[in-house]
């Protein structure tokens, strides 16, 4: 591994390995099929039924291959979680066992420089699968609607899951070869956990990163609605203020934010889901790296009007009653209580050494501890509402 993170607060230990490489919307789909393969077996247990018996005979490993984003870069991820070795009494059951364990399960079943046959058709029919209940999926393919229209032409626009179309014409050779370009790319490895006695041996070839936030927008749109065949309208809009996390306002931000719609106590789900019963779900969320905040509804299509003047009513007096110090208080726990996940300790030191316009939670503690009202009044003066989004609500039955 090529470090070593310690701590003795969990009875975990995680061992990681990932690969790093800017986001092509035009490979999400392979690459989610390759990690459903390479999740599937391991060339040392070269069958589904093989490796899950090896991982319920350890104690009951966990392992995993996933796909996911850090701003505009897209990882691929290896993971091992299994229990300290000291709660249990098998001597066999050590840090190097679980370590050679991590080691064999990150290689793929390769057989005369090809992929398996079966475990290729197998993840694939497990992908199909999963894409096809994701295409019957409302929310999905309204907030994909949202994203296209916001970010098109841009790599934010892509798919997170990838695309059904474009999973039928890969064949196990282009999975093969495309796996073979992966091994070139930036990567690190690491284990967090009580690992006195393992050694690391630094071979990462992860580069410190900067500026990897989503900056490009499509032309300036104010209002689209795509139609379709559903009962309840998807309703978006989006604000604009242009802060990503390595400006002390995303603090603001998320305080803003908060108090606008992600609480269950928020401006927007008190006053126009319980008191006005306008819709039938509203939040808000705040995207760091995309630098946008987006208020979602489901609503009866009849009532967009009325909703979206609430909306603009409510955001216009925002700051009537925003009890800064509470919020303070409130985002000062959440961030203390992250502390009690292990993959803090991770994403801490990923934060600290490599994803650096990120800042740690530490930083983050000590940002909102100094924020002031009045950077809270700025921050919400640089909220523009640049894009009414509404999927759907046209029943056409």
């Amino acid at each position: 591994m090529d470090f070593l993170l310690q701590t003795n607060k969990f009875h975990k230990i995680v061992f990681i390995k990932q690969y790093f490489r800017k986001i092509n919307p035009a490979e999400q789909t392979i690459r989610n099929l390759l990690c459903y393969y390479l999740s599937l077996a391991c060339q040392k247990y070269d069958t589904i039924e093989k490796l899950d018996y090896f991982l319920s005979m350890s104690y009951d490993l966990k392992s995993s291959v996933g796909l996911s984003t850090f701003g505009n870069y897209s990882i691929i991820t290896y993971s091992l979680s299994a229990i300290d070795s000291k709660y249990l009494t098998d001597e066999k059951y050590n840090l190097n066992f679980l370590e050679e364990a991590f080691n064999d399960l990150i290689k793929p079943v390769i057989k005369n420089n090809k992929f398996d046959k079966k475990i290729f058709n197998k993840a694939k029919e497990f992908y199909a699968s999963n894409l096809l209940y994701e295409s019957e999926n409302e929310d999905k393919n309204a907030y994909d609607g949202l994203i296209d229209a916001y970010f098109s032409s841009t790599i934010r626009n892509f798919k997170s899951t990838g695309d059904i179309k474009e999973l039928e014409n890969i064949t196990i050779d282009d999975l093969y070869n495309y796996y073979l370009t992966i091994l070139n790319d930036e990567k690190i490895s690491y284990v967090t956990g009580d690992v006195k006695g393992l050694k690391a041996i630094n071979n990462s070839t992860l580069k410190i990163k900067n500026d990897y936030f989503f900056k490009e927008r499509s032309n300036s749109l104010d209002y689209i609605h795509d139609e379709a065949n559903t009962k309840q309208a998807h309703l978006f809009i989006v604000y604009d203020p242009f802060i990503f996390s390595d400006s002390k306002l995303s603090q603001a931000l998320m305080l803003i934010n908060n108090h606008f719609g992600s609480a269950s106590n928020s401006k927007l789900f008190t006053e126009i889901r319980e008191k006005l019963g306008l819709c039938y779900s509203i939040s808000s969320s705040y995207l760091g790296a995309s630098g946008i905040i987006i208020v979602s509804a489901i609503i009866n299509k009849i009532n967009e009007k009325k909703v979206i003047s609430e909306i603009d009513n409510i955001f216009a007096h925002l700051l009537d009653d925003f009890n800064l110090e509470e919020k303070k208080k409130y985002y000062k726990m959440y961030y203390k209580d992250k502390f009690d996940y292990i993959h803090t300790i991770y994403s801490e030191f990923i934060n600290e050494n490599y994803f650096i316009n990120t800042p740690t939670i530490k930083d983050d503690l000590k940002i909102v501890d100094e924020l002031t009202l009045e950077d809270i009044k700025k921050a919400h003066s640089l909220m523009k509402k640049t894009l009414v989004y509404v999927y759907g609500g046209d029943d056409f039955e």
